[in-house]
């Protein structure tokens, strides 16, 4: 039995921004919490690219190539093209704004 192919990831500027900006606030606090916290979300998101349209669409843009995962309090939006998957945006779920805040069309 063979397995399906996985997609390439890619990140956005802004995911990458994002995720730096959140371990830096979990490192005042704790910074092996924080290290803890960026290798989660790296696994997280390289588990995207096995199924990547299981995630489900991102109800506030409701576009097919948009989806979205949650880790612990963090939505995690990403595209998926032909054999790629771009994280757009890692933000809180209770955040003020819409995943539309980033680009999605960036990569």
């Amino acid at each position: 039995m063979t397995s399906a192919p996985r997609y390439t990831l890619r990140w956005s500027a802004q995911a990458e921004r994002n995720v730096d900006e959140v371990a830096a606030r979990i490192a005042r606090r704790d910074p092996a919490a924080a290290n803890a916290w960026v290798e989660r979300v790296i696994k997280h998101v390289e588990d995207t690219t096995t199924i990547p349209l299981a995630g489900r669409i991102v109800p506030e843009l409701n576009r097919p190539d948009l989806r979205e995962t949650f880790l612990e309090r963090y939505r995690i939006v990403y595209r998926v093209d032909e054999h790629v998957v771009i994280l757009v945006t890692v933000f809180a779920g209770q955040r003020d704004g819409r995943p539309d805040d980033a680009d999605p069309d960036a990569g």
